[in-house]
């Protein structure tokens, strides 16, 4: 089986996809806004976490996996610094989000009816 292309992955619904590049663009933002310094650490522990959840077992593997998609690096490490303030903005916020679960999975009950 051969790995999966851009061209040729499962994708998700457009607005999914919508919704979660929004949260990357908020986060961003919020972590401006607060003041928020993102370093190159930050950056690389959250392209780690990332790489390992998916399998990609080293650096080598990233790069091979980057290539095969048509990734340069410099768009990979502009997602990875969204993601790394949505990472730093979920845990300076978790508190509220903590308030918002219950609430959240109340609602969330409309989609199983």
């Amino acid at each position: 089986m051969q790995p999966p292309t851009a061209a040729n992955a499962p994708r998700e619904p457009r607005a999914v996809v919508e919704k979660r590049i929004l949260l990357l663009l908020l986060a961003m933002r919020e972590a401006k806004r607060r003041g928020m310094a993102i370093t190159s650490t930050d950056v690389q522990e959250t392209s780690d976490r990332i790489r390992v959840q998916f399998g990609l077992s080293d650096g080598e593997a990233c790069v091979a996996w980057m290539k095969s998609v048509g990734l340069d690096e410099a768009s990979y490490t502009r997602f990875m610094v969204h993601a790394t303030a949505v990472r730093r903005v979920q845990e300076a916020m978790s508190g509220e989000i903590a308030d918002f679960i219950d609430l959240f999975e109340k609602v969330q009950t409309l989609r199983h009816r």
